[in-house]
Order: C-alpha cells, then structure tokens, then sequence
C-alpha cells in the first residue's frame, strides 16, 4: 500500500520540487538507499515491467523496502510541507501556532506572541474561526498562568465574549455542513424519499434557511454551504433551471472572494467538479461549457504544477463527456487528436480515476465513428486499472467494452463476458436496467432477427427505454453515454 501511494507521491512531483528534493539530499549527504529507491520509482513510472522492489533488493541486499519508503515518504512529506507553508496560508497559519507554542516552551513569551499575532491576522483575513479561538486560548492560557498582569477586567471580558462568539460560530458552520451532509445522504440512498416522506427534507430545507440567516448569511462559508445546499436540493427534486441559477451564482461567489481561495485552489477545482458531474447527470451538457471554461482558466493560472495537471485533466475529461454526448464527433477527436499528440493518454500514475476517465472518453468518441479497435484499444488500457478506478466509471468502460465487441460480433467472446460483468458487479448494488436491457439486446442478437421481429422488439423496448432517463439511479450510469441510443439504433439496424 505504501509503495503505491508514494508511486503516486512522486508522479506529482514537478520539475522544481524533483529539483529540491536532489538539493535536500545534497546539503544532508542523504543515505544513498532512500536517494535510490527515489530514483527507482521514478524509472518505474517509465518502465512499470520493472519492478521498484527487485530491483532495489538486488542493489541493497538485505535492506529492508518497506523502511526505506516509509523514510522516503517522511522526508518528502515534510519537504512538500515546507514549500506549502511558503504558498498557503492555511499551512501557514498552523505554523504560526507550533511556533507559538514552541516559543512557549522554550521561554520565549514575546516571540511567542508575535506568532499568535500573525496566527490571529491570517485567521481574520480567511474568514477561519478555529485559528483565530485557538490563538486566543493560547494567549488568555498563557496570561493566566502569569497571573493576568496588567490586564484591565474589561479586556479580559471582551477577550471571553469574543471567544464566545468564536464559538458560536464554529458550531453554526457545524450545524450548516451537518444539515448539508444529511441533504445528500438522505436524497442520494434513496431515490424514493423525495414523494415518500417530503416533511424530513421539508425540515431540513429550513432549518438551513435558519441557520443562514442567524446573523452568518454574510459569511463567505456560509453563502457557499447555502448555495451547494440549495442547488443539490433543486437537482434532486427535478428543479433544473433554479438549480442551474445556483451553481452560477456559486461560482459568481467564489470568484469574487479569490483573497479566500486555497493555494492553489483545489476547493474552487473540486466544485466546479461537483457542478459539472450533476449538470451531466441531468443532461445539461450545452450548460457545461460555462463551467468548463472556468476550469481551463484554472488551468492555465499560475499554479504549481500538480494543480496544473490536475485542473487540465478535469477540463479534458468533462470537454470530451461534452462533446461526446452532444454527437460533436468531429471537434471530439479532433480534441482526442490533440490530446495524443501531447501524451497525455499515456499511463497516469496521478489522478488515476480521471485518467481513465479520459480513456473511457477517448474510447467513446472512437465507437461514435465506428472505429471499433481504436476504441477497444483505450477500453483495455482503462480496464486494466480495475483495483484502483472507481466503481462507476470502470462499470460503464466494461459495458462499452462489451457493445463493441457486439458490433465486431463476436457472440461467443460476449457471452463469457457478461457472465463475469454480473458476477462481479451482481453484489454491488445490483444491476442498472440500461445493463440489463442491454444483455436482453446481446441475447436477441437483432441483426439477425426480421423486421417484424425488431419493429414489436421496439414497440414493446422504447417507451421503457426513455423512462429510464428519468430515474435518478439510471442516470448515475448514462451520463458517461447514451447507451439508450445505442440500443435503439441496434433495434432499427441504423448505424
């Protein structure tokens, strides 16, 4: 496990940081096991046949690996932690409190209390109240053990109710995140909910309208926890073009309070991600493309250059999703074309599930022109990251991967397959009916079937087919393709 996550580690490394990483090694004559194992897993990102442990117990006999990665992951860590500190303030807040504290302990009052200061100063500037009631209770801790000299009882008093008020706040953006996070578990595991029992969202829709408005609807925090919640809220109860006014004014929010972004600002990444993957979910692929240009901006900001990689692959994979589904099958591979070119369809040790992702994508776009061993050729390289892709997106490369084998016709190939897809994903929350719908397609065969066979196929398949658009569990599935289209096609033997 260790070895995977710093494979991981070190493919997101940037030119700058390998750089400093080799002068670190440099300046404290470094133990040559951990500089080499370094330098193993980068070979082993190019040259993966070769493995990072035989080669490094054939060079150091009787060393043990997993000790030496542990110690490279220490050294890495607290090395990435050291550049963090110098480009984020929320790194950079946290050190001013262990230096404090340090300070504290080695008898340095005053320098301690400088660094509360800065602590308390970048806390005020990002809108954190935990630093700031830290900081506070740090200073007040230390003043009563010194007695309270030359503290007027007022000040002691405004210095309480502050921390109060701290508090307070703290456990309102508790409770807001809570009721959040309750939307979501309550709306995603059951699909039913919503007609079943509309009082216990009801409840919680206002209760979060109570907690906005008791005096932190002014807070940065608190206007994105509502928009998020009021947004997910109108995309599960079917409200589409209020949902949509939601995620345009989140993101109005977000970019007119750059001072309290991240850096670099993966929490801006990660909604914009969330924006997108429920615009696809409900089918508003043509609305993507605002979003997606917000994204490419990210992308070419001024930022290190993991975020780069990392903002680039989102824009590629949701550009490509876009595309694909709204049949632009020329500016699709054009886009497939461009990305190949830049080698970015290559093994990606880094963000793997966006990765295969855009495998999956670049495969989709080759099926829609009917390149089928293009296609099956970027379907095998995502199907083998099995253990590390998540469920969704591996579940609709294996399904893709079946239809083209459906159309190079290899029947006898298909059904060996589908029963290893039902084994492996009949206990993991059942099958979706597009799945089934298409194994009962397999079975049929249709090009052989006669006209008059496929016309009552399509009376009795096509009105169940467009009402699986509108179930919420169905849709989890065919926002990757339009795998209903592909099944009346086959039906009407259109190509």
């Amino acid at each position: 496990m260790l070895k995977l996550e710093l494979e991981k580690l070190i493919g997101g490394l940037s030119v700058s940081e390998r750089k400093q990483f080799k002068q670190h090694c440099a300046r404290q004559k470094a133990h040559k096991e951990y500089v080499a194992l370094f330098d193993l897993l980068t070979q082993y990102r190019v040259a993966p046949e070769q493995q990072a442990e035989s080669l490094f117990a054939a060079r150091f006999p009787g060393k043990s690996f997993e000790n030496t990665a542990a110690y490279l992951y220490k050294v890495l860590s607290n090395m990435l932690i050291q550049t963090r500190i110098e480009q984020d303030t929320w790194y950079a807040r946290y050190q001013a409190l262990m230096k404090a504290r340090l300070c504290f302990e080695r008898s340095l009052p005053s320098m301690a209390l400088k660094e509360l200061k800065k602590a308390r100063k970048l806390a005020i500037e990002a809108e954190d109240p935990y630093i700031q009631y830290q900081s506070l209770r740090t200073e007040l801790g230390y003043l009563t053990d010194i007695g309270l000299p030359d503290v007027p009882e007022q000040t002691l008093v405004d210095q309480q109710m502050l921390g109060r008020n701290l508090l307070r706040v703290m456990q309102q953006i508790h409770e807001h995140q809570s009721l959040y996070q309750l939307l979501i578990q309550r709306l995603n595991h059951d699909h039913e909910l919503v007609s079943q029992d509309q009082k216990k969202i009801t409840d919680l829709v206002l209760s979060e309208l109570s907690i906005t408005n008791r005096g932190m609807r002014h807070q940065f925090e608190s206007k994105k926890v509502h928009l998020l919640f009021q947004s997910f809220f109108f995309i599960r109860t079917g409200e589409y073009h209020a949902a949509l006014k939601m995620f345009k004014e989140l993101n109005t929010l977000i970019e007119a309070h750059e001072n309290m972004w991240n850096f670099p600002p993966y929490d801006y990444l990660s909604a914009l991600r969330g924006i997108l993957d429920s615009l696809r979910t409900i089918g508003y692929y043509v609305e993507m493309q605002y979003f997606i240009h917000r994204v490419d901006k990210l992308s070419q900001g001024a930022y290190p250059e993991h975020f780069i990689r990392e903002a680039s692959q989102t824009h590629h994979v949701y550009r490509l999703n876009m595309l694909t589904q709204l049949r632009k099958d020329e500016e699709a591979l054009q886009l497939v074309l461009s990305l190949k070119k830049q080698q970015l369809l290559k093994n990606n040790f880094y963000y793997r599930d966006e990765h295969n992702a855009l495998l999956f994508f670049t495969a989709l776009a080759y099926f829609q022109q009917g390149r089928w061993s293009d296609a099956n050729q970027y379907l095998q390289l995502a199907l083998r990251e099995r253990e590390v892709s998540s469920q969704l997106i591996y579940r609709a490369t294996w399904l893709l991967h079946l239809l083209v084998h459906m159309e190079l016709d290899n029947l006898e190939y298909l059904h060996y397959e589908i029963r290893t897809y039902k084994r492996a994903f009949s206990k993991q929350g059942g099958m979706f009916k597009i799945e089934k719908f298409i194994f009962k397609l397999i079975q049929l065969d249709p090009g052989r079937c006669s006209i008059p066979k496929r016309k009552a196929i399509a009376e009795k398949w096509f009105t169940q087919l467009d009402d699986l658009r509108l179930d919420k569990r169905e849709r989890q599935l065919l926002k990757y393709a339009d795998f209903i289209d592909w099944i009346k096609r086959k039906i009407e033997d259109k190509p």
